[in-house]
């Protein structure tokens, strides 16, 4: 049995946004600033506005994350669906809200974006991670995705939530250089198993980079790819501690180790898959 609530009617709730009192009575709201900036925090609030504002269809679009840094009219409107990062329904959509007491905070490519009038727009979010298509990340094995990730690395950190390897396009990561962590808690997670890869695109030391400040970091359901003479798939600097691998699989073709580690806690490989495609390949050291 589910629960049933009464809608205003259609004159009562034309332009308005859906929710609820403090008391679960469906309420409605005129959409201004003030009311979004006030939901900002907590996120889950946000995201309820986000639904209850899509399921009205009355809320302006623009079709990609360019067209709303293009935005220069001295009017908008307080909420703005963007339909798509780089094309229509792709993996980057969602709801972008005009916070006006900020015109401080950097563009980061996925949830703070600065429009031509330097307004800034924030992505309306609720969970407990965050997508890498939200920073632009395609996953075509083409593209250099390394700063989409390497952003949405830090704004998952800073959110403590758990970052999922979800491009626009695929699910294949290509970067061109080493993505480094030397923070406490990061969590990655990929989507299929080793459908979802991260692959060197360039020569570089390795493609994780674990400083000695890394610790208590945990990575599920994904394959890391060692192309050209880039070293290792994994490195583990002294100090860096209580790092988990858990279904993930390390690729490499060169002579020496896919996992070079001088962790100093525990590592942790659950049920991890080594592919050494060439003599002298070895998958831990």
């Amino acid at each position: 049995a589910g629960l049933t609530y009464e809608v205003p009617a259609v004159a009562n709730r034309a332009g308005q946004l859906l929710g609820f009192d403090a008391s679960g009575n469906v309420i409605t709201a005129q959409p201004s600033s003030a009311l979004i900036s006030s939901v900002m925090q907590p996120v889950v609030s946000a995201a309820s506005l986000f639904l209850a504002a899509a399921a009205m269809g009355t809320i302006p679009s623009v079709a990609t994350i360019a067209a709303l840094r293009a935005l220069s009219s001295s009017s908008v409107p307080p909420v703005i669906i963007v339909t798509g990062y780089f094309a229509t329904g792709d993996a980057g959509a969602g709801m972008v809200a005009y916070v006006p007491t900020d015109s401080t905070s950097s563009d980061n490519g996925g949830t703070i974006f600065v429009d031509a009038s330097g307004r800034r727009w924030y992505r309306l979010t609720a969970g407990d991670s965050v997508c890498a298509a939200w920073f632009g990340a395609k996953g075509d094995g083409v593209t250099d995705d390394y700063t989409a990730i390497t952003n949405a690395v830090t704004v998952a950190l800073a959110q403590k939530k758990a970052l999922r390897l979800v491009g626009t396009t695929g699910q294949a990561f290509l970067v061109g250089a080493a993505i480094l962590v030397n923070a406490s808690g990061l969590r990655i997670s990929g989507e299929n198993g080793d459908t979802t890869q991260i692959i060197a695109g360039a020569d570089f030391s390795a493609i994780l980079s674990f400083g000695a400040s890394a610790a208590d970091c945990q990575f599920e359901h994904f394959e890391l790819v060692q192309t050209g003479t880039t070293t290792q798939c994994v490195s583990l600097a002294n100090g860096s501690h209580a790092i988990q691998f858990e279904q993930c699989a390390f690729t490499g073709n060169l002579a020496g180790s896919l996992i070079y580690s001088q962790c100093a806690g525990f590592l942790d490989l659950i049920e991890c898959e080594w592919n050494c495609g060439a003599a002298g390949t070895i998958g831990l050291t």
